[in-house]
């Protein structure tokens, strides 16, 4: 028999959905007459890498990965977040909180060059008209938390209920090494 707790591995067929990045668990048991061995794996599935594009996954082809990592999505004070796909778009579930970086998700080591200008733009919809904060930067390990390669207040932009295009662009100023 196989089971894990990992919700990636099928345990009817064995399949890992090998786009759900993580560590997933798998426990494997076999019995022939009154002989039990069982083993434990643990299966690593790591980010995409980038095929030229600045992002990981842009299309989500390969379902939420490269969106999904847990050095980059947060929650706070009862926030909450949830990714899957849907018709070939990232769908995320939150629930808010009342401070202004939770939750949050995003892509870590895009490739940003110094004096050149980016558009930053995405489709989304929403169930309900909700504002939501868009930053271009780096996350740190210690304070300041966030160099932010766009200074200034952060972008923000009303999600309605109807898909629609949303833009900002910024001129990255800062030499990121990236």
């Amino acid at each position: 028999t196989l089971s894990s707790i990992s919700t990636a591995v099928n345990t009817t067929t064995g399949e890992l959905d090998t786009t759900r990045t993580g560590v997933h668990t798998v426990q494997y048991r076999v019995q022939v007459g009154v002989l039990v061995a069982t083993k434990f794996r643990n299966v690593t599935v790591g980010q995409p890498q980038s095929t030229g594009g600045m992002l990981l996954n842009p299309d989500f082809a390969l379902g939420t990965a490269g969106w999904t990592d847990p050095s980059v999505v947060y929650n706070e004070s009862g926030s909450s977040i949830e990714f899957d796909t849907e018709d070939g778009a990232l769908k995320v579930v939150v629930v808010t909180s009342p401070v202004a970086y939770a939750p949050r998700f995003g892509q870590m080591n895009v490739p940003f060059e110094i004096d050149t200008t980016y558009e930053v733009s995405f489709r989304a919809k929403s169930s309900a008209v909700k504002p939501i904060n868009l930053n271009a930067g780096e996350l740190l390990t210690s304070a300041p938390w966030f160099t932010d390669f766009k200074p200034g207040q952060p972008e923000t932009r009303t999600i309605g209920t109807e898909w629609a295009t949303y833009s900002y662009t910024f001129t990255h100023r800062l030499d990121n090494q990236r």
